[in-house]
C-alpha cells in the first residue's frame, strides 16, 4: 500500500524523504485502517504508529495511552510486531514515574487482558518494579491475559519464570504454550532450551531445537532470523553452509527493517 510505504519512509527518514513523525503517523493510521492490507501487515504498522505516540517527536507530548491502545490493537490482530509488541513499552513506557506507572497498571487492570499483558511484559522486562506486590501482579496479569487468549502473556510468564523465580521448568513449559499457540518469540526461546540444554528437565535435541528455531524465523522473529544465520555461517550443531537459506534469512531481515538478531524484548 502506498500509503504505508510513505508513511514508513517518513518515519524512517528514508532518501529523498526526511524524518517527519506527524506525516507519519497520519499516512500510517490511514493504512491500518485498509483491509487490503493483511493483519501481519496491519500489526507491525500498529507497532510503529505506537513507537510515535511514546516518542517526544510529535508537537504534543507523548501519549503513552494511545501507545498502550495500539499495541493492543496490534495484538489483537495476531502476528507480527503486534503479539508482542507491548514488550517495547517496558524501557519507555515504566520509566517514567511511581505516579505514572500506577496509572497505567491501574489502566490496564480496568481493560482488556490484553492492556494487562502489556503492563506485566513492560513491568518484568524494563525491571522497574522488584517489590513483592510487584512482582505477584505480573504473575496475575499474565496469566489473565493468557486465558484471554492472548498468546504474548505466555512468553511474559516464560521470562518470569526464567528471570526471576529462577525455575527453568516452569519457565520451559509456558514458552511451549506460547509456542503451541502460534507465538514466534515463545517458539524461539524453547527452542533455545532444546539447542542449549537450558535446564536438565529438558533433553538436548538438536534436531528438535533447530526445526523450532527454522520455524521461528520463518514467522518472522528477529531474534531466530539473527541466530539461525550465524548458527548457519559459523556451521555450529553439525549445519553445513546454506548460502540459499543465507539468503532468505537476509532478505527477511529487509523486509522487517531491522538489523541482524535486533530482539522483540
Amino acid at each position: 500500500d502506498s500509503k504505508a510505504r510513505l508513511g514508513l519512509c517518513y518515519f524512517n527518514g528514508r532518501p529523498p524523504f526526511e524524518k517527519d513523525h506527524s506525516k507519519a503517523l497520519e499516512l500510517l493510521k490511514e493504512a491500518i485502517e485498509k483491509s487490503s492490507l493483511s493483519d501481519n501487515h496491519r500489526s507491525r504498522l500498529c507497532y510503529v504508529v505506537a513507537r510515535i505516540y511514546e516518542s517526544n517527536t510529535l508537537p504534543e507530548t507523548p501519549d503513552l495511552v494511545q501507545a498502550m491502545h495500539m499495541y493492543r490493537r496490534g495484538a489483537e490482530l495476531g502476528g507480527g510486531e503486534g503479539t508482542t509488541g507491548a514488550a517495547f513499552l517496558g524501557s519507555r513506557i515504566f520509566g517514567h514515574s511511581q505516579q505514572r506507572k500506577v496509572s497505567l497498571l491501574e489502566s490496564a487492570e480496568e481493560n482488556v487482558v490484553s492492556a494487562c499483558a502489556e503492563a506485566s511484559v513492560g513491568l518484568l522486562l524494563g525491571s522497574i518494579e522488584s517489590t513483592r506486590e510487584g512482582l505477584s501482579r505480573i504473575r496475575k496479569y499474565a496469566l489473565s491475559a493468557f486465558e484471554g487468549g492472548i498468546t504474548a502473556a505466555a512468553v511474559v510468564l516464560g521470562y518470569y519464570f526464567f528471570r526471576i523465580e529462577k525455575n527453568l521448568l516452569l519457565s520451559f513449559t509456558w514458552f511451549s504454550e506460547g509456542m503451541e499457540a502460534g507465538n514466534r518469540r515463545a517458539t524461539y526461546n524453547t527452542a533455545l532450551f532444546y539447542l542449549y540444554k537450558l535446564t536438565n528437565d529438558v533433553e538436548f535435541d538438536t534436531e528438535k531445537g533447530l526445526s523450532l528455531l527454522r520455524r521461528a524465523a520463518n514467522m518472522g522473529d528477529p531474534a531466530a532470523i539473527g541466530r539461525l544465520l550465524r548458527i548457519i555461517r559459523r556451521r555450529q550443531f553439525g549445519i553445513q553452509y546454506d548460502a540459499d537459506e543465507e539468503k532468505v534469512l537476509l532478505e527477511k531481515i529487509n523486509e522487517g527493517g531491522r538489523k541482524q538478531g535486533e530482539e522483540d524484548f
